[in-house]
């Protein structure tokens, strides 16, 4: 026999707890599944990297006040202290999230979810098969770390984001294979609690997706963190012995050379968790990048769509909440005229990199828009600890803007909001803003941009006015 569900959301991540929400607390009749236990525990929650960054901030705050005349005690600390920080945060968000699923009736099973054809499934748990079927399904299994096909790896007992908080001590020298955002947060954690860290990046610079003027801006402090970056360094094979791990690269001249450390951690990136589904039998599409989706969210089976990190576009992303609602509205409650459907690529994406200074963006890099042969104008200002760089169309909208240093979020979403309201650039220096906070770095940019507004014309009409007035 089968149990019939309105919505069957499979995995227990961010945007698969609110899709759920969402559907139970309208009155649909909804089941959760999730393998384990929710995806905000310790090992993948978002608020555990999070609080792993406000413990790096404060250390590099803390030994800064020795320039005002007093220094802060570390004599205390320890790695298990700080570990245990981030639990109890993590099992707050985690004691959240089930709260709002039971004031939401939704039904919650743990176990493995194989799809069967496009609107049904078999559940295997410990109590035995479950039959399911289902009006609509939202995938929402989130993401993995992705290991590389390196020499000698896969036989290694290293660390991913999965795992390092069972690291009971901090490491003496840490090899880091990754210069992109998971390797930036963790190189500087380890740093400053101690670990001499040795990045391994095989592109000429860190954070290869962002502008080029990040990696610039960013390497002199990984520097003076004591962070020895290694940058156009191919690895080629990973031993272990006397429990020393070594790496052999090979540099752009084609010279081979090692590096060793006690410890190794892989942050190569992440990819899709939707492997084990059997999406096949739905005849649901999808790659190393995710599942294939339109602008709906919704999968090439009707029946099924897809949110946040298990999505082709999720990943890396902060649209956990709007992936969730969008999915649950267009699946559910979707009213031709009334209430029509809603679309992925409304959406202006901002985001933050953990990482000090901070690091932000929406919208395209430079490199992106050259490649989109866009016709286009960049303006940069420095601002405390780094820049903040605003890329504009021919017509001033600003279609992409990167920010790096203090504050970095708080401009980046004054940014977002200028593009989702079509807002040009010359008209932010009408906003009033409080003083401080590099907030005044977008009144520099809009006063460039509005003196490129005035053509040569303009400006000669002008001198005639003031001429006449005189």
């Amino acid at each position: 026999m089968q149990s019939y569900y309105d919505l069957i959301v499979l995995g227990g991540s961010k945007s698969g707890v609110l899709a759920s929400s969402y559907a139970g607390f309208l009155g649909a009749k909804v089941l959760l599944i999730e393998k384990h236990d929710f995806q905000v525990s310790i090992n993948s929650g978002k608020l555990s990297f999070r609080t792993l960054f406000g413990v790096s901030r404060i250390l590099n705050l803390g030994r800064k006040t020795k320039n005002y005349g007093f220094k802060i005690d570390e004599s205390g600390l320890s790695l298990s202290k700080v570990y245990d920080e981030v639990k109890k945060v993590s099992e707050k968000e985690h004691q959240k999230q089930v709260e709002l699923l039971k004031t939401s009736n939704v039904h919650v099973e743990f176990g493995d979810f194989h799809f069967t054809d496009e609107n049904t499934g078999v559940l295997e748990r410990e109590e035995g098969k479950l039959e399911l079927r289902f009006k609509k399904c939202i995938i929402a299994s989130g993401s993995i770390p992705f290991i590389p096909k390196i020499k000698g790896l896969d036989s290694l007992s290293f660390y991913t984001y999965e795992n390092i908080f069972s690291l009971k001590e901090v490491p003496k020298e840490l090899i880091l294979l990754g210069g992109g955002p998971f390797g930036i947060l963790f190189a500087q954690f380890f740093a400053r609690m101690g670990s001499k860290v040795k990045i391994i990046q095989r592109t000429d610079g860190i954070l290869p997706k962002e502008e080029k003027l990040v990696s610039t801006t960013l390497l002199p402090v990984l520097k003076s963190d004591g962070i020895e970056v290694y940058l156009n360094d191919v690895p080629l094979e990973f031993t272990l012995n006397n429990n020393l791990f070594t790496a052999k690269l090979t540099n752009s001249s084609g010279k081979n050379f090692d590096i060793t450390g006690t410890h190794l951690l892989v942050c190569t990136g992440r990819k899709p968790n939707v492997e084990n589904f059997d999406l096949d039998k739905a005849e649901i599409k999808f790659d190393l990048h995710g599942v294939k989706h339109n602008d709906y969210l919704r999968t090439t089976d009707k029946r099924v769509y897809v949110v946040g990190d298990a999505s082709d576009t999720g990943l890396y992303s902060n649209v956990d909440e709007e992936h969730a609602f969008i999915a649950v509205k267009n699946a559910l409650f979707f009213i031709p005229v009334l209430s029509p459907r809603t679309k992925v690529s409304t959406l202006v994406v901002p985001y933050s990199i953990s990482c000090q200074p901070e690091v932000s963006r929406v919208g395209f890099t430079e490199e992106e828009v050259k490649e989109l042969e866009l016709k286009y104008k960049t303006y940069v200002v420095p601002i405390q600890g780094g820049f903040l760089k605003i890329i504009t169309n021919s017509k001033q909208m600003i279609i992409g803007c990167t920010c790096v240093g203090k504050n970095s979020s708080g401009l980046i979403n004054q940014i977002s909001f200028a593009i989702s309201n079509n807002i040009p650039v010359t008209k932010l220096i009408e906003f009033v803003r409080v003083d401080g906070n590099n907030f005044d770095a977008i009144n520099r940019i809009s006063e460039l941009a509005l003196k490129d507004s005035f053509s040569l014309s303009k400006k000669n009409f002008f001198k005639w006015v003031f001429k006449l007035k005189g």
